[in-house]
C-alpha cells in the first residue's frame, strides 16, 4: 500500500510504498532518505513517525498502529 509521507521541513510530500507488516523504524528511513541530505540537513539526532498528531512507537508496525492506505505520516527528527 501507499501513504503520504512529509519529513518536517522538506516542502513536498511524498507518496511512499509501505508494507502493513513493516515497522515504524523502517517507514521513518524510507521517508528519511527521500529528504535528508536533498531538502532536510542531516542531524545527529533520532527520527521518529507521526500519525494523528501521536508519535508512535518505532517498534510497532503499520498494520498496528492503524495506518491505513493513503493515509499522511509526518516524519521528523526528534
Amino acid at each position: 500500500m501507499f501513504v503520504r509521507a512529509v519529513f518536517d521541513g522538506d516542502l513536498m510530500a511524498r507518496l511512499i510504498p509501505v508494507d502493513e507488516a513493516d515497522s515504524l523504524a523502517v517507514v521513518a528511513r524510507t521517508v528519511a532518505d527521500q529528504a535528508i541530505g536533498v531538502t532536510v540537513p542531516p542531524r545527529d539526532r533520532p527520527i521518529g513517525v507521526w500519525h494523528n498528531d501521536n508519535l508512535l512507537d518505532q517498534q510497532n508496525t503499520v498494520r498496528s498502529a492503524g495506518i491505513t492506505p493513503m493515509d499522511v505520516v509526518r516524519v521528523a527528527y526528534v
